[in-house]
């Protein structure tokens, strides 16, 4: 098995994105997906006008094709 996020037991694919792919798109690995190794980390602080707030929490986003090595094959 080819080391890759899509083959990841972490990688959750983003679902909204799954009808609008091409083939060549899957094939490619242009997948998007979230890593769900690690708990949602606080997004950046953003300044708009006179206001100053926190993005929420986001989870990495990746593609399908990305790997690191905390790789661990899919159970399912």
């Amino acid at each position: 098995m080819e080391r890759r996020c899509f083959d990841c037991d972490f990688f959750q694919l983003e679902k909204r994105y799954t009808q609008e792919l091409s083939e060549e798109d899957w094939e490619g690995g242009c997948a998007e997906g979230e890593c769900r190794f690690n708990p949602p980390a606080i997004g950046p602080e953003i300044e708009r006008g006179d206001e100053t707030f926190r993005h929420y929490g986001e989870f990495p986003r990746v593609l399908s094709s990305d790997w690191c090595g905390r790789f661990q094959s899919r159970r399912t």
